[in-house]
């Protein structure tokens, strides 16, 4: 799996941009709905909007059902390594979608919230959470990932990890600011984000940074 630095120095654009400029001249029309995806009233807030608004109240994650985030590699790593995070991002797919699938209409990004995990050591441990890392390992040499969390964790969870949330925006000199703790959830389910998911997400990180 490859060891590129992102979030704890600066986003390597060349990666996150690789094969991105041949597939933006078709009309984007991938699904912002067929993930079972909490849905946001505003996932591209104005300029006035975004200044009043909180990274919470800009996320509306649901406590009720499966919140679906972008990961990248290395971040995970370090997650599972040592359970810190160090300044990295994690982006909300139902967001993403949006904006990647209005990007022709939109030539600027506003900031758009996101998420910092961590967890502690200790719920490194049992086996639900390494059964989660070896799921994430399987698919080695992918960048991007699709991670679920969960407010309340489902009855069963053969695998899951226990992690604490903290939503705020991102920086490339400084990572995630402006943070506010979101409490304690549960991630369940770890999977490579591929095809037109993966075009998505490289797409409007290379636009926004």
């Amino acid at each position: 799996m490859p060891r590129v630095v992102l979030g704890r120095a600066a986003i390597t654009n060349t990666l996150l941009q690789e094969d991105v400029a041949s597939k933006l001249s078709h009309k984007r029309t991938l699904s912002e709905t067929n993930d079972n995806i909490a849905e946001s009233p505003s996932a591209l807030p104005s300029n006035k909007k975004a200044k009043a608004d909180t990274p919470d109240t800009l996320l509306a994650l649901t406590p009720h059902g499966p919140n679906i985030f972008y990961g990248y590699a290395d971040a995970l790593l370090c997650l599972f390594d040592t359970g810190e995070n160090q300044g990295d991002a994690y982006w909300l797919k139902s967001k993403i979608i949006h904006a990647y699938n209005v990007l022709a209409e939109n030539e600027d990004i506003d900031r758009m919230a996101c998420v910092a995990i961590s967890c502690d050591r200790d719920d490194l441990e049992p086996p639900e959470a390494k059964a989660l890392r070896s799921y994430f390992e399987a698919d080695d040499g992918n960048w991007w990932f699709e991670l679920t969390l969960m407010r309340h964790l489902p009855a069963e969870a053969p695998k899951k990890l226990r992690v604490k949330l903290e939503s705020g925006f991102y920086d490339m000199q400084c990572g995630v600011y402006d943070g506010e703790s979101l409490g304690e959830w549960w991630i369940t389910d770890i999977s490579a984000a591929e095809g037109e998911s993966e075009t998505a997400i490289t797409t409007i990180i290379s636009e926004m940074f």
